[in-house]
């Protein structure tokens, strides 16, 4: 959980309009306080229900769930052979998601406290009690028996004037060694970070409750067991370590780029037992780390720790062994750039010997450490965003011999290559020799630089400057961001420090504990730092993602985490399936029957993108274009050339609350000997989550399209493509009864 403070965006002005009343409190008391030997059931009586239902036991399954308390057991159940469309969009909420968790009202973001506990999974989350904007930050709380249906109840650790009460987590104490608890009635614990309002220290604190999540007690009033006076010390995530038969804390240096781990015997002493880090992607402050065991798919008892740390906008994770005080990773290839020659890293506050024209360029690099943007090293970059988008003009350095092979840099911002041809709106980086350019890069629709290598080896020995252009004048990603500039005769390669997520709206994920059968699941919040209080929802902001199962496999001589969609998902589908297969997708739009449009989907494709430079399938689609003559979509993908899944949200809908919105992910993937490209995606009506290569690669972003934009289509482009298979399915709402 980040500290707001540390945003550098100011809260929204109209954050006071989305003000909503806060009638469903939760129960909540401190140790020692008077209370009623039937508080505990009164309590639960008076336990908020937001969906208006009444309440259950810790053992009933919450409304519309499957009985079983695995997920794996709901998805036996078979739709009815039907026709079926999407469920009814809301006109006054048209962006209401259908089968991913929100709140009936006001803001959330990360997940908290997960665990499953007498056929109940938990899922608490940073919840604002007030409002739709952040802060009050509180745990909400909800159920679910199956990870699909779930019931919202009232808010279970509320922050109070002196302090918020942030991410963390929760576990059973099977064998109360806290004592808070009995052996036959062992307590709920919740481990959470106390931010302190006055000085924003961040310290560690606990509470408990023995009635299955529905009230809970703070232990010594909501005082630290855990303070080191730091004001980035957060996310506590808590096991038993079976092996050493004492508790794990895993929290973070966020500032540092470090994962500390601390034991304790009983959850209330701690010790600290060794750091990792920093290591991997440090663009951006670390958040949510998670430590847990994964068998190795195929190969009978092998066991493997996983360690993933979100660093916005997903997580990166780390496969490696576990020894129950220290975690040491698989090595992993990284590229600085230390082994070249750099010819700029723009960490001075002027441009030195390097000439500017035009206004975005501005008098020197920025400095600037906002989450906008990352991937940079240092604390410098060049950004030609200027006073917006519409500036233009160039950043040229002086003059050098290319004696190397390679030119290699970081770069972001748009994508919009160099052409020489009058009026030509590119942002690139060009070499120019002998006043042509020869080699040019240029972004990536991204707020995070990556490296990138042109061969210089045709024209080594030669004179050569390095030409900036930012020639651009829309607001479609109408800038270039650029770093370390290296001549080397290695080429430069981007982290192999693989991603739970590719996309912009996957954050905070962690994983339950306690789920039966030693299964993993994580949840995420789908949303973004960059724009989270900007997205146009009113009285709600953010929702989780869909619960995705992990396993771990070995791909190509490492081992991997693969992520699917928790089964229990295919209990939603509503009607009988769609299908086509060998569809011929030619040059441009091949709109799919209107048996196929829907807000809520299930797709899975095989695409044989055969001559394509790119193809896919377009979804949430509206068959009118706008002023620019483009039609609103999103289109998830396969680009050839450069081999990459993408999701492109450039004409989504409603994409101009912030300008870091518009634009596409990527994820690196070369399809096997046979061509294909596997995609399954999850769309509602405000995300569109894609798992590729039989979940090896997942990439989640959320839109906002048009009330009535349902449609669906493939699309090809500099060639044709085939549909090999085609699944569409229409999901029902979680709400259900």
């Amino acid at each position: 959980m980040k500290s707001f403070k540390k945003e550098p965006r100011a809260a929204l002005s109209l954050a006071a309009a989305f003000l909503l009343p806060f009638t469903s409190a939760g129960c909540f008391s401190s140790e020692g306080a008077s209370r009623p030997a039937s508080a505990a059931s009164s309590s639960r009586a008076q336990t908020g229900q937001t969906d208006g239902s009444s309440n259950r036991s810790s053992s009933t399954p919450s409304a519309g769930a499957s009985a079983s308390p695995n997920p794996e057991a709901a998805s036996a159940q078979t739709p009815a052979n039907s026709t079926a469309v999407s469920p009814p969009v809301d006109a006054n909420d048209p962006w209401r998601p259908l089968t991913h968790y929100t709140p009936k009202g006001n803001w959330m973001n990360d997940p908290n406290g997960l665990v499953y506990h007498k056929g109940e999974y938990h899922l608490f989350y940073q919840y604002n009690p007030k409002g739709s904007d952040w802060g009050n930050m509180s745990w909400g709380h909800a159920v679910s028996s199956d990870l699909v249906h779930w019931k919202e109840l009232g808010v279970a650790i509320p922050g109070t004037d002196q302090y918020g009460v942030f991410s963390g987590s929760a576990v059973v104490d099977a064998r109360n060694t806290s004592g808070f608890g009995t052996a036959d009635n062992p307590p709920m614990v919740a481990i959470w970070t106390r931010n302190d309002n006055a000085s924003g220290i961040q310290s560690q604190s606990l509470a408990y409750s023995t009635d299955n999540g529905r009230t809970w007690t703070l232990h010594n009033g909501g005082a630290p067991v855990l303070d080191v006076k730091s004001k980035s010390f957060r996310d506590p995530k808590v096991f038993w370590d079976e092996k050493t038969k004492r508790w794990t804390m895993v929290l973070v240096k966020a500032d540092e780029h470090k994962v500390s781990f601390y034991s304790s015997p009983n959850l209330k002493d701690w010790k600290f037992e060794s750091d990792f880090g920093p290591v991997g992607d440090v663009s951006s402050v670390w958040e949510c780390p998670d430590l847990f065991p994964m068998k190795v798919e195929g190969e009978s008892g092998k066991t493997r720790w996983v360690l993933t740390v979100n660093t916005s906008p997903s997580a990166q994770y780390f496969v490696g062994d576990w020894d129950g005080k220290t975690f040491k990773a698989d090595s992993s290839r990284t590229y600085t750039g230390k082994e070249g020659k750099t010819l700029a890293d723009f960490e001075d506050d002027a441009y030195g010997s390097w000439t500017t024209s035009g206004s975005a360029f501005g008098n020197g690099p920025s400095h600037a450490t906002g989450r906008d943007i990352s991937g940079y090293v240092g604390s410098g970059y060049v950004n030609s965003y200027g006073s917006g988008d519409s500036d233009t003009g160039t950043l040229t350095s002086p003059e050098f011999t290319i004696n190397a092979n390679r030119l290699n840099m970081l770069i972001g911002g748009g994508s919009h290559p160099y052409s020489s041809v009058e009026g030509s709106q590119h942002t690139s980086v060009n070499v120019v020799v002998e006043g042509k350019v020869v080699a040019t890069a240029t972004g990536n629709d991204s707020a995070k630089m990556f490296w990138q290598s042109l061969d210089l080896k045709k024209w080594r020995g030669k004179k050569a400057r390095v030409v900036i252009e930012d020639k651009n004048t829309s607001s479609h990603w109408g800038h270039i961001t650029v770093d370390q500039i290296v001549l080397s005769d290695t080429p430069a390669f981007n982290e192999s420090v693989p991603k739970v997520d590719y996309g912009h709206d996957y954050y905070a994920s962690v994983t339950w504990e306690g789920a039966p059968d030693g299964k993993r699941y994580a949840v995420g919040w789908m949303s973004n730092w960059t724009y989270a209080k900007e997205v146009p929802t009113k009285t709600w902001r953010s929702a989780m993602s869909t619960v995705r199962e992990l396993k771990l496999r070995k791909a190509n001589g490492k081992e991997r985490l693969v992520f699917s969609p928790v089964s229990s998902l295919n209990s939603l589908r509503t009607g009988g399936e769609f299908k086509k297969s060998d569809v011929t997708i030619e040059q441009g739009t091949t709109p799919l029957d209107a048996a196929a449009s829907g807000k809520s989907l299930d797709i899975s494709l095989t695409l044989d993108p055969l001559k394509a430079k790119e193809s896919g399938i377009s979804v949430l689609a509206d068959a009118t274009q706008d002023a620019r003559g483009k039609t609103q979509g999103t289109r998830i993908g396969y680009d050839a050339a450069k081999q990459q899944i993408f999701v492109d949200r450039s004409n989504s809908g409603e994409v101009g609350f912030s300008p870091a919105f518009p634009g596409r992910s990527v994820a690196d993937f070369k399809p096997g000997k046979d061509g294909l490209v596997h995609l399954r995606v999850i769309v509602d009506s405000s995300s569109v989550e894609v798992f590729a290569d039989d979940g090896k690669l997942a990439l989640t972003e959320t839109v906002y399209p048009a009330a009535g934009a349902d449609k669906v289509s493939l699309f090809a482009a500099g060639g044709e493509a085939k549909a090999r298979s085609l699944s569409v399915w229409h999901l029902g709402s979680y709400r259900q009864g």
